[in-house]
């Protein structure tokens, strides 16, 4: 089909969940093709890199300094 040579060879970018840096490094056009647009997958991995990292901060942590950083990010989500 035409196009997906475009996306197939930028698919690695997807499939390590890293969708958001390469728009971020390369362009919002970056995983456009003629009729596909796959950027929007960037949510995807955002949501996936934060089921890997969050875990790692609750263990990694003591308690008054994730309930420090748990007012902080609920703070910043507000702004």
């Amino acid at each position: 089909m035409p196009g997906l040579e475009k996306l197939a060879v930028k698919q690695s970018w997807q499939w390590l969940y890293c969708t958001e840096l390469a728009i971020f490094l390369r362009g919002d056009k970056f995983f456009v093709s003629d009729w596909l647009q796959t950027g929007h997958f960037w949510s995807l991995a955002m949501e996936e890199q934060f089921y890997l990292i969050w875990p790692l901060c609750v263990l990694g942590m003591r308690r008054e300094s994730l309930m420090k950083l748990c007012g902080i990010c609920m703070a910043a989500s507000l702004g």
